[in-house]
């Protein structure tokens, strides 16, 4: 698999010729990555996520790009993932029948759980054959390895007010209004778009780690713990549209209904973690926790200067 690129910007970088690397590093890491053959599963999994981390960096400095070129560059991410998402969805279905597989006590709805692993198991097979006969990863490959090129010319000055007080504060809004509307609507839709905003959220602070307080690295772990949550939440609900379609398999009516009994169950507990920690991640305005980020970076930044070379 090779060495992961790690999301953070060095102690000794200035924040635009760190973040330069790493969208770099991210997209030469990504073309190779679409190309590998032998652990494929992991392979378009690490991809997925370099994607997200790309259009989590690129928010985080939309302000001094500009809305034009953010606009473009996004799009096309958001195509790139879209194109591969049917690859990595089967494989989080079978992770997610794989673990309700081994918690039910029922024989009968172990048998139906184990041949719906191998419904999807096969789907996905399909899936990748038809992927690669269609060349979809050279495209990629070649195309994430042109977008390399894009990133010197971006004008990226790294100035905090831009990247801190507007970028981070907006997509900590956004995640924040996300949860607000949880509580009001509750649909799978709104609880998968707080799933984005965490994860971009969680992006933001990840790339500027090293000069965050030990309270704010903490708070980091706290949004991949919520954003697993949601993860968890998401394939559930895919699950439950495939089990009240029939989509997978084919119940009976007891069978069926003792399977939605234990995803409702499941459900439940997973959203009542959720609202528990977002209450707690997101008990502040946007204006007060981006000037929170924003004091802990210039303080980084002076203890920096003054420490003896």
């Amino acid at each position: 698999m090779g060495k992961k690129v790690k999301l953070k910007i060095g102690e000794q970088e200035e924040f635009k010729e760190g973040i330069i690397r790493l969208f770099k590093s991210m997209h030469v890491e990504s073309a190779r990555l679409i190309l590998l053959r032998s652990h494929q599963h992991i392979s378009v999994h690490e991809l997925r996520k370099n994607i997200k981390k790309i259009r989590g960096m690129l928010r985080l400095v939309r302000h001094e790009i500009g809305k034009k070129k953010y606009g473009k560059l996004n799009a096309y991410y958001r195509e790139t993932a879209a194109v591969i998402a049917v690859l990595r969805d089967d494989t989080s279905q079978i992770e997610l029948l794989q673990g309700m597989r081994d918690s039910v006590k029922s024989p009968q709805v172990y048998r139906s759980i184990s041949r719906a692993i191998k419904q999807v198991e096969a789907k996905r097979k399909k899936e990748f054959t038809r992927f690669y006969d269609s060349d979809k990863q050279f495209e990629i490959n070649q195309s994430l390895k042109e977008k390399v090129s894009v990133y010197d010319s971006l004008k990226i000055v790294g100035n905090p007010k831009e990247f801190i007080l507007k970028g981070v504060k907006k997509t900590y809004c956004k995640a924040r209004r996300a949860l607000e509307a949880t509580e009001i609507v509750g649909s799978k839709e709104v609880y998968h778009d707080l799933r984005k905003q965490v994860k971009y959220l969680m992006y933001h602070l990840m790339t500027i780690s090293n000069s965050l307080t030990p309270e704010l690295k903490t708070y980091i772990t706290e949004l991949n713990r919520l954003s697993d949550y949601l993860g968890n939440l998401h394939d559930l609900d895919l699950f439950n549209d495939h089990i009240k379609e029939g989509k997978l398999i084919i119940l009976d009516k007891i069978k069926r209904q003792t399977m939605l009994k234990y995803i409702y169950r499941r459900r439940a507990y997973l959203k009542r973690n959720i609202h528990k920690m977002g209450d707690v991640l997101f008990d502040e305005s946007s204006g007060s926790f981006s000037v929170k980020v924003y004091d802990a970076w210039n303080n980084a930044l002076n203890n920096h200067e003054n420490t003896p070379a």
